[in-house]
C-alpha cells in the first residue's frame, strides 16, 4: 500500500517525439494535437510504465531537473517534499520488487487543463487506483487530488511541480476539513495576506512570503520573491491605485501536508475603479503552498491561473 502511495503521482515521457517523426517522413498533414490531448497521453503512458511496463528510461526523460513533488497521504507519517532523484528511485525500487501479482487500475476524472505564459500549462484533477481481483468488484484504494504545473522544452513537455492530496472520505470532505486546525490557520493567514493587499499594507503582506517563494501565473510566467515584492510594493505604495481582493465564498479548500505546511486552493475575484465605480476586473483560481518555518506561515509557492 505504501509504495502505491508513493508512485502515485508520477508523470509521462514524451510520446510527441514519435509524432514529430512521422510529420518529418511523410507528406500527409497531421492534425495539431490539443494542450490537453498531449497532457492526457503522457498520463496515460506513465501509468502503464509505472504498474505495467516499468521501462524507468521513459520515466526519467519527463522530469525537469528542479522537479519536486509534495504529498499529503492523509495519514500521521511526515512525507513533504521529494527530489527528482527520490522520485525515480522510488520507482526503480517498486519495479525491482514487483507487484507481487496485484494489479492496479487508475482512472482520472475532473481533469482541466490551464496554459500558462512562457510554454508552460496547469492541469488538476481527481485519481482514484483500483485493485483488480478476478471474479471481484474492483476495490477502491485511494482517492487523491493533483495539480502539476508541466513546461514544455522545445514542444517536449515535462512536470515541474506536482501537489497530490489523499482524500480518504471525499463525500464528507468538505465539513471534515473545515474542522480541522490548518484550515482555520489557513483561513486566517489567507485573511491576513489579503486584509494588507486590500489595504496597501506593504509591511504586513512582505512579511507573509518566504524568501524563496515562486510565483507562476498563466498571464506573466515564472516569478521570484524579488520580482513580485518590488511590483507589490510599486502598487501598494501608489495611493491612486485601486484594487480589492475577494474570496469566493465555499471556494477555499485547504489539506494539510505532513510534515511540511498545507496547501490552499480556491477562486477569488479582482475588483478596480474606473470612474469612481468599482468594477470587477479579474477572476482567477489559485493553488498556495505554505510552510510553517518557526512558528510562522509562509507561502513558499503561488500558482495562479483561468484568469476570466
Amino acid at each position: 500500500m505504501k509504495s502505491i502511495r508513493v508512485l502515485i503521482s508520477i508523470l509521462c515521457f514524451n510520446v510527441l517525439i514519435n509524432v514529430t517523426v512521422q510529420a518529418q517522413s511523410s507528406t500527409k498533414t497531421i492534425p495539431s494535437i490539443s494542450l490537453e490531448d498531449q497532457l492526457n497521453a503522457k498520463d496515460s503512458l506513465l501509468f502503464d510504465v509505472v504498474f505495467h511496463t516499468c521501462k524507468l528510461q521513459d520515466v526519467e526523460s519527463v522530469f525537469t531537473p528542479d522537479f519536486e513533488y509534495y504529498q499529503d497521504k492523509g495519514d500521521q507519517q511526515s512525507v513533504s517534499l521529494t527530489s527528482r532523484s527520490e522520485f525515480i528511485g522510488n520507482i526503480k525500487r517498486k519495479c525491482e520488487r514487483g507487484n507481487g501479482g496485484m494489479q492496479i487500475k487508475r482512472v482520472a476524472s475532473n481533469v482541466q487543463t490551464f496554459p500558462l505564459k512562457d510554454d508552460g500549462a496547469m492541469q488538476t484533477g481527481i485519481q482514484r487506483f483500483y485493485l483488480l481481483v478476478p471474479g471481484k468488484a474492483d476495490q477502491l484504494m485511494e482517492v487523491s487530488r493533483f495539480s502539476r504545473v508541466w513546461v514544455s522544452k522545445n514542444g517536449d513537455w515535462k512536470i515541474q511541480r506536482e501537489l497530490d492530496n489523499v482524500l480518504d472520505m471525499p463525500q464528507h470532505q468538505n465539513a471534515a476539513m473545515k474542522e480541522q486546525t490548518v484550515y482555520i490557520e489557513i483561513a486566517h493567514m489567507d485573511s491576513v495576506l489579503f486584509n494588507a493587499f486590500n489595504q496597501h499594507d506593504f509591511k504586513t503582506l512582505k512579511s507573509v512570503f518566504s524568501e524563496d517563494m515562486e510565483f507562476y501565473q498563466d498571464k506573466t510566467g515564472f516569478t521570484g520573491y524579488a520580482w513580485n515584492m518590488d511590483n507589490f510594493k510599486k502598487h501598494l505604495e501608489d495611493p491612486s491605485l485601486y484594487t480589492r481582493r475577494e474570496l469566493v465564498e465555499g471556494s477555499l479548500e485547504v489539506y494539510p501536508m505532513n510534515g511540511y505546511g498545507a496547501v490552499e486552493m480556491g477562486v477569488h475575484r479582482f475588483y478596480g475603479k474606473q470612474n469612481g465605480q468599482e468594477r470587477l476586473e479579474a477572476t482567477a483560481r489559485f493553488v498556495t503552498l505554505w510552510q510553517k518555518k518557526d512558528g510562522h506561515w509562509k507561502i513558499t509557492r503561488e500558482i495562479s491561473f483561468d484568469h476570466q
